[in-house]
């Protein structure tokens, strides 16, 4: 996504080439992020239609993560437009766009380590759904994400896998319409990695509901 990496050329090309379709939920046309002087994310056309999977994959510093915090409102784009189910969301805090329906897990998980497996779903559904329903939704996540009998630990005492789930499910918990997933299985063993793997594929998933959308990435 950097124009200083071929590899991230190749995804510019492959992105801009998806087509317009009339069931897009997202789309950006021309986003770019400057630091100063460094070009980070240099003029990404690209669409996602509802219930779609799509990865990201380029190396360590082609712009994976600058383009899923533009898409979440951590960091405002330097040019170019976000369009999220028919609104112009450009430049919109976290708070209003997390609202809309977008949620993320970031590469580096933000989880507490205080709290149990449980508290973390019941809290994060709570945010959209209110009181009544979170206590449901977590135990379906629970349950989803085969984490049942880790309801009661602190998350802190869990390995790193596990708790790269437990941000995953999270994310789940509200609800949204489009779930950006930054690196899910970053520092994963090869048998979580393929747990993950089987949570995102189309025909297995366990994210949300069918015509919620995805978007993972990764440097490998």
């Amino acid at each position: 996504m950097s124009d200083a990496s071929a590899p991230s050329g190749a995804f510019q090309n492959r992105a801009a080439s998806a087509g317009p379709t009339s069931k897009t939920l997202l789309e950006t046309r021309g986003l770019s992020k400057n630091f100063g002087g460094i070009k980070a994310v240099t003029g990404v056309d690209f669409r996602l239609g509802r219930g779609e999977l799509r990865c990201l994959i380029g190396p360590n510093g082609a712009g994976k993560s600058t383009f899923f915090k533009m898409l979440s409102g951590q960091l405002p784009p330097t040019a170019g437009t976000i369009l999220f189910d028919g609104s112009d969301i450009t430049g919109e805090p976290p708070h209003r766009i997390a609202r809309l329906g977008i949620g993320i897990k970031n590469q580096v998980p933000s989880v507490w380590d205080g709290l149990s497996v449980y508290e973390h779903f019941f809290i994060a559904a709570h945010r959209r759904l209110g009181a009544r329903r979170a206590a449901a939704v977590a135990d379906e996540l629970l349950t989803k994400l085969g984490l049942a009998t880790l309801a009661r630990r602190d998350v802190g005492a869990l390995a790193h896998g596990e708790r790269q789930w437990v941000e995953i499910g999270m994310t789940m918990a509200q609800d949204a319409k489009l779930i950006l997933l930054d690196e899910p299985t970053a520092g994963m063993a090869t048998d979580e990695v393929e747990r993950t793997v089987a949570l995102l594929r189309p025909s297995t998933s366990a994210l949300a509901s069918s015509s919620s959308s995805t978007i993972c990435s990764s440097s490998a």
